[in-house]
């Protein structure tokens, strides 16, 4: 995946104006891209140097990079952390797997989440929904539809468990 800038299908000015820079060298990155697709500008890069570049170039509303690109997604996170040109945007640290204490160390970073992959597109895009409300002066809240996808999303999430056999002693 190269640095390139893909635009929204649908012509909403409103969700043309924000802009999300995607960082991930696998082909989640580009699943990522096509979650979000119709609803933001999406800018994307492979390394931790392309996304520093990108980000000099043009100020994104809101980063998604994973932990495991060249450069390393944690310390993008805490190079933007410590800029004060960057500090202000969300950045979304992602993983292939789980790390013990992960969402403490994301934080720690400058990350305002992280999400373990696999996810589900509802998830990142009220993730990033929410990190865009509350930077642009909302309090972050998800609305009602958005709790009740998220509820539904659980609930699939718990009917995709397998079933054990009952075993009574």
């Amino acid at each position: 995946m190269s640095e390139t800038a893909i635009l929204p299908r649908e012509a909403d000015p409103e969700l043309q104006r924000a802009r999300v820079l995607v960082v991930d060298r696998t082909s989640m990155g580009q699943l990522i891209c096509r979650m979000l697709s119709d609803h933001y500008v999406l800018d994307t890069a492979t390394d931790a140097l392309s996304a520093v570049r990108m980000l000099n170039r043009e100020s994104p509303d809101v980063v998604i990079a994973d932990i495991d690109i060249p450069g390393s997604g944690t310390r993008l996170a805490e190079l933007m952390a410590m800029s004060p040109k960057h500090r202000s945007i969300p950045v979304i640290l992602t993983s292939s797997r789980p790390i013990p204490r992960g969402a403490i160390r994301a934080r720690l970073a400058g990350a305002k989440a992280l999400l373990v992959k696999p996810f589900r597109p509802q998830q990142l895009r009220a993730r990033v929904a929410a990190l865009l409300r509350r930077t642009n002066g909302g309090d972050g809240t998800l609305s009602r539809a958005e709790v009740g996808e998220q509820v539904r999303e659980g609930v699939a999430q718990i009917e995709d468990l397998p079933t054990f056999p009952t075993t009574y002693t």
